[in-house]
């Protein structure tokens, strides 16, 4: 058996850096100089024997693991380009109103309750797989969702508020990726919907600087 990077960590590389999330934790973190060399080593499939010792250590933090089935690949994250423009205002609705507050709560219990790894499985077997959407009709779906989101007395915040319009989205057959970034120094996380290059529910501004780690 082979090690390979298990399923729950994600990873990107900040100048020859790696950063991990942890998905079953819920964390971000780094290693050592020495085992980010180790690890960059292992990712380009180099295999030398001085290395075994720091594999092991990796694989003592729960980076690597041993098996013998293939490592499951890791979904493409495509560079943001572009931001969706919201054209106008929506205009109220008593059924878009109930259907943002029943998507936001239920996130809110779920993120509350449920462990990370559980959602974020849930959100790929429910996904449509409709990823070429007419941006204006996402534009339209996002703008009713904004209408009514300040009438749910919930804060808002990246993963609730992008995980809860990612299943408004999906209510109307429209679908998109939830994808995760970091900025490594000083270092924080955020996340947001994209589909192809174009972000959906942010401004490109915020979110081309951040390094993308994971993408659902």
């Amino acid at each position: 058996m082979e090690f390979v990077v298990p399923d729950h960590i994600a990873y990107c590389f900040s100048a020859g850096r790696p950063i991990f999330l942890d998905v079953a934790r819920n964390r971000y973190f780094t290693v050592s100089a020495r085992l980010a060399e180790a690890f960059d080593a292992f990712v380009r499939g180099e295999r030398a024997p001085e290395l075994q010792d720091a594999l092991d250590a990796l694989a003592g933090q729960g980076l690597l693991v041993r098996s013998s089935a293939r490592p499951t690949p890791r979904t493409p994250i495509e560079a943001a380009r572009r931001d969706l423009t919201i054209q106008k205002e929506a205009p109220f609705r008593l059924g878009d109103g109930l259907a943002v507050t029943r998507h936001v709560w239920r996130t809110y219990r779920r993120l509350r309750h449920d462990a990370l790894t559980l959602i974020i499985a849930d959100l790929k077997r429910r996904r449509s797989g409709a990823t070429t959407a007419d941006p204006n009709r996402t534009a339209d779906l996002h703008a009713r969702f904004l209408r009514h989101r300040p009438y749910v007395p919930i804060k808002a915040n990246c993963l609730l508020d992008s995980i809860a319009l990612l299943d408004f989205l999906g209510r109307h057959g429209d679908d998109a990726n939830l994808v995760f970034g970091v900025t490594p120094s000083p270092f924080s996380a955020h996340c947001w919907l994209q589909r192809g290059d174009q972000v959906l529910n942010d401004v490109l501004d915020r979110v081309s600087p951040r390094l993308p780690i994971m993408v659902v």
